[in-house]
């Protein structure tokens, strides 16, 4: 399987390019779907839409919902191909499309996607405090993944618990 990219952007509009048929025998129709980063800039990316799309999330907007001048975060997968004259090139399609914020970063928008654990200012400046206490009980030297590993297990450890038995696993 293709992993998974996102990117956000505003939806400016969609191309009908043709009806096509599936191995199953269903029948689909291709569009190009375009976006911009900014709704005043000259350069835009497009995307290949498959309807009805295949993606069964339930907190993903159908294509046929996307408001022209929205701000949006697509999911899509890249895949390789020649082109009749050999050349290779990349196609990108969308395989969901989500609400988000033009004014949050798109690292933002992924992690907020993505949180498993609410922690609050007061919550993560107590923990940071006991983090590096613990390190220099320690004699070591913080770092990034130590500590992320280490709010996420404080924090939401019943919701990483399967997680955190393969990495157990994976390291004996």
């Amino acid at each position: 399987m293709s992993e998974i990219m996102n990117t956000q952007g505003f939806f400016v509009g969609r191309e009908y390019k043709k009806d096509g048929q599936k191995k199953d025998g269903s029948t689909y129709k291709l569009y190009k779907f375009k976006f911009k980063p900014y709704m005043d800039s000259e350069k835009g990316f497009t995307f290949s839409v498959f309807e009805p799309m295949s993606n069964k999330n339930q907190n993903a907007i159908q294509p046929n919902e996307l408001k022209e001048g929205q701000y949006y975060r697509i999911s899509y997968t890249e895949s390789e191909f020649n082109l009749p004259d050999g050349t290779p090139a990349k196609s990108k399609t969308a395989i969901g499309f989500y609400s988000a914020d033009p004014n949050a970063s798109p690292s933002d928008q992924r992690a907020e996607s993505r949180s498993v654990i609410q922690v609050t200012d007061e919550q993560f400046n107590e923990f940071k405090e006991k983090y590096a206490k613990l390190c220099k009980e320690k004699g070591t030297k913080p770092n990034v993944a130590q500590m992320l590993g280490l709010c996420i297990a404080t924090y939401a450890g019943d919701k990483v618990e399967a997680i955190k038995n393969k990495c157990e696993e994976a390291l004996r």
